[in-house]
């Protein structure tokens, strides 16, 4: 299978994939005039898009042997694989910036007919992925099995920095390129004359106030001097997070209750909307005029806020998230309009009656309960509040609003709670809930302006999965959290991502040292161009300070020459964090 799906933007991935596997064969065989290659999609069940594979055939009847030999032999792919990546770090275009492969290398794979997709860097890249595994492997019974999850997010991702590079547009310049941020391959994108810099896979833990340690696809944070906050961009797919509800929802409100972030939910088809159409794939979840209160509440409170440059219910999630990104004082129009929204929710003729309320309170108080998103205590009588649903068909969201009355009278700007509940119980799903899933996501996007609001599910709450969640929002700094805290969730998380069992114990030794969790496992060290040149069991990009295996040693002087301190499992931990 080869590691990109049809969901990948260009063939890049696929042809530099390809052409290294023919290289690494032709290293393996000698010639191999007479072996074929061609590409096979298969479908991807409830996904827009396919899986590929790489087919050799041989084109000699009665066949050469090759292949069976290829298959009977035990490690004969590694070893093909290893050949291929020796051949193309050593071959000699390697000395030149304007070459990414040559005839010596990928280029010589003959049946290609758009050399121009071959990358020698990708292939690289891809190489050294794979083989970064090869002590790992495990037999599975058919090719079906193998899960391509890992493969969409990072192909999504990356469609995502080219949505960024096409929503420009008369009154919107665009410009974004790549660059090293903290040490890493990221983006420097100019919107006009704002910058922002782009920094992809960021472990956001109780050091930046996250009590819930996750890692967004991207954090995108203003150069120089601004009133706006880092946003953290999740991109996901519907297929492997229609599931995953109640993990995403608390991630994200403990991202937002830092009081460090904006946090922004893009779904693939947010994202290829940018590219296509994509239909009515999303319910309706900022149409004021269908709520309660709208035709009254809302215009004139947008009106009253100077707030008119945003027009939420006619604006993609992507064209919101550039308008946050490029508009002066962009946080005061947002919550602008999730004020108007949450207005927009109530429906005073409802205050008197102790059914309607009763059935309102049973649900926002076992959210609350649990969430602590509102410090109110609603009453009946006292309380204005409102119960919306987008739908009226295939229902599973559902949003809530509540005031005390008291409150809004003394102030007409007083903040109205507001949590949105998906159904996502799999035995209540319809077909309607892919577009209920999107307009869930797109409703959070505004209403995470509105400081009493929350978004959950019923499996987080049948699971008590947001008693994770600090009770109110976060206004301490990094130094008021333990060094036990931070250490004992992190590191978990960067554990998990080891496979190597000395990698392993070494970070049981780091962290029985009471030394922070790094930043990154598996970090690929670029150099200026972009090129990676090494690769770092455990990074700690922001201090410089790397952990390599025995194997990565061999590229410890590019990583020392690049400024970082290394240490190997025969080295003295103490000794190299002593200084820092």
């Amino acid at each position: 299978m080869i590691p990109a799906t049809t969901m990948d933007s260009s063939n890049v991935r696929t042809e530099s994939f390809t052409a290294a596997f023919m290289l690494g064969m032709k290293e393996y065989f000698g010639n191999v005039d007479h072996l074929r290659a061609t590409v096979s999609e298969v479908p991807v069940p409830d996904a827009d898009y396919r899986k590929q594979y790489l087919v050799i055939y041989d084109s000699v009847p009665g066949g050469t042997g090759y292949l069976k030999q290829l298959m009977n032999e035990k490690n004969s792919l590694i070893d093909i694989f290893e050949r291929a990546l020796q051949k193309l770090e050593q071959c000699s275009c390697k000395e030149d910036p304007q070459k990414d492969g040559c005839y010596h290398c990928l280029y010589a794979y003959r049946q290609s007919q758009n050399i121009g997709n071959i990358s020698r860097s990708t292939a690289i890249r891809i190489l050294r992925s794979i083989l970064s595994g090869k002590d790992n492997l495990t037999k599975i019974e058919k090719l079906a099995s193998v899960p391509v999850n890992s493969l969409f997010d990072s192909e999504l991702e990356r469609r995502f920095v080219e949505a960024l590079a096409q929503m420009g547009n008369e009154n919107r310049k665009v410009d974004i390129s790549k660059a090293l941020i903290s040490g890493k391959e990221g983006y420097i994108l100019k919107i006009n004359d704002q910058t922002w810099e782009i920094e992809p896979q960021v472990l956001l833990d109780a050091t930046q106030g996250v009590k819930v340690s996750c890692k967004p696809d991207f954090i995108i944070s203003p150069v120089g001097k601004s009133d706006k906050l880092p946003v953290a961009i999740f991109t996901d797919g519907f297929i492997y997070h229609k599931d995953k509800v109640a993990d995403d929802t608390l991630k994200r409100e403990a991202i937002r209750r830092s009081g460090r972030y904006r946090v922004w939910s893009l779904s693939w088809r947010d994202v290829q909307s940018v590219f296509t159409q994509q239909g009515d794939y999303f319910t309706p979840t900022l149409t004021y005029e269908k709520m309660p209160s709208g035709a009254k509440m809302y215009q004139p409170t947008i009106s009253a806020a100077k707030a008119d440059a945003l027009k939420p219910n006619k604006m993609s999630a992507m064209e919101l998230l550039m308008r946050y990104l490029e508009l002066d004082g962009s946080d005061k129009l947002f919550a602008a309009h999730a004020h108007g929204i949450s207005l927009s929710l109530l429906e005073p003729t409802k205050a008197a009656s102790s059914i309607d309320f009763i059935n309102w309170n049973d649900v926002t108080g076992k959210v609350n309960g649990q969430t602590h998103y509102t410090e109110d205590d609603f009453v009946q009588p006292g309380t204005f509040f409102g119960t919306w649903i987008p739908r009226s068909d295939n229902t599973h969201l559902y949003m809530y609003a509540g005031i005390l009355a008291a409150k809004m009278k003394a102030d007409r700007n007083a903040a109205v709670s507001v949590c949105a509940v998906l159904d996502d119980r799999k035995d209540s799903r319809t077909d309607r809930y892919e577009q209920e899933w999107n307009g869930f996501w797109q409703f959070s996007n505004v209403m995470q302006f509105d400081d009493q609001f929350i978004a959950v599910c019923y499996t987080g709450l049948d699971n008590q999965t947001y008693s994770a969640l600090p009770s109110g929002k976060l206004e301490t700094a990094a130094e008021d959290v333990t060094p036990a805290e931070v250490s004992v969730e992190a590191w978990d998380e960067i554990k998990s991502m080891l496979f190597d069992d000395i990698s392993k114990s070494i970070a049981d030794e780091c962290k029985a040292r009471g030394i922070p969790a790094p930043e990154e496992a598996g970090y690929e060290l670029a150099d200026a161009s972009g090129e990676v040149i090494a690769e770092i069991e455990l990074a700690w990009i922001e201090k410089k300070i790397g952990f390599m295996t025995e194997e990565q040693a061999a590229d410890i002087e590019k990583a020392k020459a690049s400024g970082w301190k290394i240490f190997t499992v025969s080295d003295e931990i103490d000794d190299t964090f002593k200084e820092v």
